[in-house]
């Protein structure tokens, strides 16, 4: 049944904002008995008074097929997106450009910025990209094997047993992680004829090779040589005197469904499991030593006071989301932040100013998974703030994935939330109708 214009009442207002957990009968109401709070409106904001204004519409920027996981930082000159399989980036003139094709259809990717550059992972693939949107992996590759020696007299290397390990360095300066040491017994007054050295597939990114040699003496792995790629072929004839080697045993960190930076490393959230690199290792991974185990699929990753007093990691699963208290993973002090679990995706940083907390530095905010709006602070304290100072409660769907926007707009603050497969929480009043037509041809 349509209502007319004549039909319609005007109000002053909702000052409450919105009320979704009261009955339809107990909703709360003003002094002169008017509804004080709405139970859902679509396509409306609120002002601060409560007053209702229609949301303004939207047009095209830029097309896509299938757009997902879009990503920008208010200091960074492009943002990202998703268009069909490819990593595509937008410019500030809203032209798009194709970086990476070939990512798995439908897979949303989290995003992190690393200084000049900006992390990207799917869960099954991953990558950087740096400010001139070259793409690059997370880390200079592994050599895969070792050279071929031969011990030879005519040298100045002492008797005794010997390592030998090999890394690569990329055009940015990163070094791999190191092949596995091969060992050997030298001889006295010895040097050793290295050959068939190790070339990385890609030269142009990875230009340089380099040679640590253990001490007869102490053990320790030091650069014997740097080498550009092409060089095959190397003499060592005294004990090796450069820096120590300092990526033993490490491997690329896998791709995962989250990432983040923190504290001076990497962390990725893969399945059920934290990885994380050594410090100011990014991208590398200690695979037997560097991880952590949650009871299921790790859903936020959410950092916060980096490099100051209260600093952690708030994690959540399924059920719950945890707080990793302290500086560095050998340091954590796991405790509950919060009793429930977090929709994936629906993660954004904003200066704590925004919620009238004394702070500019970024917290966390997220929405969690019985739809509570909530902000992370440090020392893994969370609070849920509702949208208006002494507002009833009120909840967002339940959802399988989310995304969040904060935006400030004619003199209004906004956390625009989207939600995937949206479903009423089970505390909240249902009283939605759902009405189906079926056509007399339909079989």
């Amino acid at each position: 049944m349509s209502v007319r214009d004549d039909e319609l009442a005007p109000r002053a207002g909702w000052p409450l904002g919105m009320n979704n957990l009261a009955g339809e009968t107990a909703l709360p109401v003003t002094d002169s008995g008017a509804p004080a709070a709405v139970r859902e409106a679509d396509n409306v904001d609120f002002d601060v008074a409560g007053k209702p204004h229609r949301r303004d519409g939207y047009t095209l920027a830029v097309p896509g097929t299938r757009v997902h996981s879009a990503w920008g930082d208010a200091t960074w000159p492009w943002g990202l997106f998703v268009s069909g399989d490819t990593l595509t980036a937008l410019h500030p003139d809203e032209r798009s450009e194709p970086l990476v094709d070939g990512l798995a259809p439908g897979w949303p990717v989290a995003f992190e910025r690393l200084n000049d550059s900006v992390l990207w992972s799917n869960g099954v693939q991953c990558g950087v990209l740096g400010l001139d949107l070259e793409a690059m992996p997370w880390a200079c590759p592994t050599p895969e094997r070792a050279p071929r020696i031969e011990i030879e007299a005519d040298g100045a290397l002492d008797a005794g047993h010997y390592q030998l390990a090999m890394t690569f360095l990329d055009a940015r300066g990163r070094e791999s992680g190191a092949s596995n040491p091969i060992a050997f017994e030298m001889p006295a007054n010895s040097r050793l004829r290295l050959s068939q050295l190790p070339q990385p597939l890609d030269v142009l990114r990875v230009p340089r090779v380099r040679v640590y040699l253990s001490s007869g003496l102490d053990g320790v792995f030091r650069v014997a040589a740097t080498l550009p790629v092409g060089v095959t072929d190397l003499t060592l004839t005294e004990p090796a005197s450069g820096r120590a080697l300092e990526t033993l045993n490490l491997r690329p960190l896998p791709a995962g469904q989250g990432v983040c930076v923190h504290n001076g490393r990497q962390f990725v959230a893969r399945g059920a499991e934290v990885w994380f690199s050594p410090p100011l290792r990014y991208g590398l991974t200690h695979p037997g030593r560097d991880r952590v185990g949650f009871a299921g699929r790790v859903d936020l990753l959410a950092p916060v006071a980096d490099g100051s007093d209260g600093a952690g990691l708030f994690v959540a699963d399924a059920k719950r989301t945890y707080f990793l208290a302290g500086p560095s993973p050998a340091e954590w002090r796991q405790v509950i932040a919060y009793p429930v679990g977090a929709i994936p995706g629906a993660l954004i940083r904003l200066p704590g100013e925004v919620w009238n907390l004394p702070t500019k530095a970024p917290l966390p905010v997220w929405i969690a998974r019985n739809g509570r709006v909530c902000v992370g602070l440090p020392g893994g304290q969370v609070i849920t703030p509702q949208p208006r100072e002494g507002s009833p409660d009120a909840v967002l769907d339940a959802a399988s994935r989310g995304a969040l926007l904060y935006r400030e707009h004619g003199g209004k603050q906004q956390l625009i939330t989207t939600l995937r497969d949206a479903q009423p929480q089970s505390l909240a009043v249902r009283d939605r109708a759902i009405a189906r037509v079926y056509r007399h041809d339909d079989p």
